[in-house]
């Protein structure tokens, strides 16, 4: 069996995969989940072989692809393959095919191997960015899953900061679950809606630039200034952990831009490998010339460390995030 998903709608997709790998395991429990992302030519191998073989012990299996059309050699190859193994491939084995594309572009890089997947698949599904109205309803339907609820104030402000960054719901939307449901009422805060000062603390509309500005003075060991706008986060309210968060997920792309770049990936094909959104990749790539990549590994290893510790209860949130800047 194929699945071929495709298109715009990030969250959508990653959503639709995981419902997909949930039926999976429901009728098969003792099955297999593989995830090949092609974009790295390392793991076309594996795929290749999972999909010609069964495992040690038979069981079924569902293989997840993306990157199938990443370079026209790939594409080649899975397309070759398919057409040799579709016929026989065991009834055991589901292959479910996604990428965050439109049509146009998978058939400009490749337009042999999406009409073979668009006509051949048993289910071809494509996925357009949910906006408005109805990712406002999403968000309460995902919410709700948590037994939490959302004020409209704090629903409006989350959608307009998600605006330029719709593959950051799932992460964003992460964070607010882990503070509602943990630090909430550590803090004493029992109620299981979420309110505007909450969603303002953890996700400011300007949070992207703001993350942008403290970690280019990091970059630039600018002690001074980076001190200066950790106050102003501070002092305007926001939390620590939210700010944290923040520089994890910058130093997180920094890592990633900066491994893709030490492999020569041009830069070109930067947004499509890493999947952040083009002004992210400018400005993060620009940011990743500052450092080295042991030195960005040193520095996430930290921060991993600072969250635990603030986690723990044994670190001062703020405390923390000044010597943070001072030491890198």
């Amino acid at each position: 069996m194929i699945t071929f998903f495709y298109g715009t709608g990030v969250s959508e997709i990653r959503e639709a995969v995981h419902k997909k790998v949930t039926a999976f395991l429901k009728s098969r429990p003792a099955g297999l989940v593989q995830r090949f992302d092609l974009s790295d030519m390392g793991k076309l191998e594996g795929f290749l072989e999972a999909l010609q073989t069964r495992s040690f012990f038979g069981e079924d299996k569902i293989l997840l692809i993306t990157g199938s059309f990443f370079k026209e050699e790939i594409a080649e190859q899975v397309l070759a393959t398919l057409g040799i193994s579709l016929g026989s491939l065991e009834k055991g084995i589901e292959l479910v095919f996604h990428d965050t594309e439109i049509q146009a572009t998978l058939e400009k890089k490749h337009k042999k191997l999406f009409a073979f997947l668009n006509k051949k698949a048993d289910s071809t599904k494509t996925f357009v960015e949910t906006k408005g109205v109805k990712l406002e309803k999403l968000i309460e339907d995902k919410l709700k899953e948590e037994g939490l609820s959302i004020a409209r104030p704090a629903l409006s402000r989350l959608v307009g900061a998600l605006a330029a960054y719709p593959d950051r719901l799932d992460q964003e939307l992460a964070k607010i679950i882990a503070y509602k449901k943990y630090q909430g009422p550590l803090r004493g805060e029992q109620s299981a809606k979420i309110e505007d000062k909450e969603v303002a603390q953890l996700v400011a509309t300007d949070t992207i630039l703001n993350n942008f500005a403290l970690a280019d003075a990091i970059a630039a060991r600018d002690h001074r200034q980076g001190l200066e706008l950790l106050y102003r986060h501070l002092t305007a309210g926001e939390d620590p952990y939210a700010i944290l968060g923040l520089l994890i997920y910058q130093f997180r792309n920094l890592l990633k831009i900066k491994s893709l770049t030490k492999a020569a990936v041009p830069y070109a094909e930067l947004v499509a490998k890493t999947k952040l959104h083009p002004f992210v990749v400018k400005k993060t790539y620009e940011q990743a010339k500052s450092f080295d990549l042991e030195e960005l590994k040193n520095i996430y290893q930290r921060l991993f460390a600072i969250e635990v510790g603030m986690k723990g209860g044994y670190l001062d949130p703020a405390l923390i995030l000044y010597d943070l800047i001072l030491r890198v």
